[in-house]
Order: C-alpha cells, then structure tokens, then sequence
C-alpha cells in the first residue's frame, strides 16, 4: 500500500522513497496515476526485470560479430533491438514521471546513474531515427554499467 507521509514522500514496499512534489509540473504526489508508477518503479520485480534486460542486451553486445558487420548473427541481435530501445525507454519515461524529471529532491537527474541512463537511451532513439548519426551507437556499451547501479556493494 502506497502512504504520502508528507508532501514528497512515499512509502511503498516498506520503504520510504523521496520524490519531486511535482513530476514534469502536472503530475503532483496526489496524483492516483503517479501513485500508480511509484508503485511500480520501486517494486523490486521492475529493477530486476531491468537488470535481466540490460544483461541480455550487453550479452548479445558483446556476442555480435565486429569484423563482418552483416553476418546473420548481427542481423539475428539488431532484430532484437527495437525491443530493448523500447523497453529502456518505458523505463526511462516511468521513472521521470514517478520522480520528476530535474526539479525537486529526488528527481530523476538528481541520480548521476540516471544521466547515464538518460544519455544511453536519447542516444539509442536518436541513432534509430537519424541514420546520419550512426557515431551514437557507440553509447549504448554504456548500457553494462548501468547493471552496477543495482549492485548494492557497488
């Protein structure tokens, strides 16, 4: 059960977790839609559903063919591409409207983490629509550090 303890604050899965009071200046800590996205992305499963997204997409990274760009290994994991650009971004679009975007305590630019994962996936859509800015592709090897910021030693 999601409690507002004050005006930022949100206590969900049995923590407290701290929050802009207002998310992009209309989604404000009342908001039952907003509620519902808090909810979702601090459940536990959504950072570990995440965390096994980014795993697979660096282990296809990592397992494509740098020497013959068009072999049918590379064509096999760029098909899978679409789905891991729009998963991150969903991702991405959740947590800004649960946590604001960079106005307020807590906010999603607020996290260092959150910039890199920010810039991996404006990168990503941008190589997408833009084919003349294929250099951004070289972005998205940053995807892997992003599995560290789930990593509580770390």
């Amino acid at each position: 059960m999601l409690l507002i303890k004050d005006e930022v604050s949100f206590r969900v899965h049995g923590k407290q977790h701290v929050f802009s009071k207002n998310a992009l200046g209309f989604l404000d800590n009342k908001s039952r839609f907003r509620i519902m996205i808090v909810w979702i992305i601090t459940w536990p499963v959504f950072d570990k559903l995440v965390l096994f997204l980014i795993t697979l997409n660096s282990l296809g990274l990592g397992s494509k063919d740098y020497v013959v760009e068009d072999s049918p290994r590379n064509k096999f994991i760029d098909s899978f591409d679409v789905y891991f650009n729009t998963a991150f971004l969903i991702e991405c679009i959740l947590k800004i409207l649960g946590m604001g975007f960079f106005i307020g305590k807590g906010a999603y630019l607020k996290d260092p983490w959150n910039w890199l994962d920010f810039i991996v996936v404006v990168s990503s859509m941008l190589e997408k629509y833009l084919s003349s800015m294929s250099g951004l592709r070289v972005f998205r090897l940053f995807r892997p550090l992003r599995s560290l910021n789930n990593v509580k030693s770390m």
